[in-house]
């Protein structure tokens, strides 16, 4: 299902899991110092308690911020790009076969192995292997979510079609950070030879993409993906890509102190809670019914005097 992709893409399963062992450790180690401290037994409850109410919590920032997953990703100084970003490194995606004819899809996966092997032949680009780029065969994947997971500043997508003898096969290539076309191109040709059509097309792809990618156009500054968040009191934003100084920016603001402490203010309420509770099943359970046995061997004892 869609959204369960959605939870597993920003690493929210990985939170709640990471979550749930350590807040395990920090309560085997609390029911074992918290006592040889000579503390009452409701901490114990209290730090359990605060564990409960702080799974969720840790779950929302794992969705909203997507922490795990853009940790470390800041611009880098000398190029503008993500530090998990590779200054010129390139992917070619699948193309996508849009005739009816699906015989037209070992074409375009013909003109994606040329491209790749042709590109690896450019001095300084880097160029992912075929194995990363088919893992987003079929997939709608934004250029952003590439660019994070594999690296890659720019990404080559394309589509082929057919009809009768006339092939068009059109090719763009995206600067992934920015989401924006670098350049696009359409060309028809007729099938006549397929390998020599895949050459051509393939040494024109290639000829293009080389010019615009010219050692003084790589390093020029690069806008970095991720969205601006509001800055503290409501002034103007932090720098766009630093998502995590944004993150910590949030995390300091106004309300941070508010809702530790009303979490703080739960977690003792729910605590004395439990304790009240704990404390009259004990007395219904266990004290009242030795008080009704003293009793009861009172009055036995008192009537036996009696009679003697």
């Amino acid at each position: 299902m869609a959204w369960l992709a959605e939870l597993k893409k920003r690493k929210v399963f990985r939170v709640a899991a990471a979550y749930a062992v350590v807040g395990w450790l920090l309560v085997q180690v609390v029911a074992v110092v918290l006592p040889a401290l000579n503390l009452p037994p409701w901490t114990i409850t209290f730090t359990t308690v605060l564990l409960l109410l702080g799974f969720p919590i840790a779950l929302v920032l794992a969705w909203s911020f997507d922490i795990v997953r853009d940790r470390g990703a800041t611009p880098s100084a000398a190029t503008g790009l993500p530090t998990s970003v590779q200054p010129r490194s390139i992917v070619v995606l699948p193309f996508a076969n849009m005739s009816e004819d699906a015989a037209q899809k070992h074409f375009a996966d013909g003109i994606v192995e040329d491209l790749t092997t042709r590109l690896q032949a450019l001095p300084g680009l880097k160029v992912m292997s075929r194995q990363s780029a088919s893992a987003y065969q079929g997939r709608q994947v934004d250029a952003r979510t590439i660019s994070r997971e594999l690296g890659c500043q720019y990404v080559i997508e394309g589509s082929v079609r057919k009809i009768d003898d006339r092939m068009r096969v059109t090719t763009q290539l995206i600067d992934a950070p920015r989401d924006e076309h670098v350049w696009a191109e359409r060309y028809d040709r007729r099938l006549e030879d397929a390998f020599a059509l895949q050459d051509e097309i393939c040494d024109k792809i290639v000829s293009a993409i080389e010019a615009r990618l010219a050692p003084a156009v790589a390093v020029e500054p690069v806008a970095a993906p991720a969205p601006d968040l509001p800055a503290v009191g409501g002034g103007t934003a932090p720098p766009s890509g630093r998502r995590v100084e944004s993150v910590r920016h949030v995390l300091a603001s106004w309300w941070t102190l508010p809702a530790a402490l009303a979490l703080i203010a739960l977690a003792g309420a729910l605590t004395w809670t439990l304790q009240q509770r704990s404390r009259e099943r004990w007395a219904r359970e266990e004290a009242l019914p030795q008080l009704e046995a003293l009793i009861a061997r009172d009055e036995y004892t008192a009537a036996h005097r009696r009679e003697v």
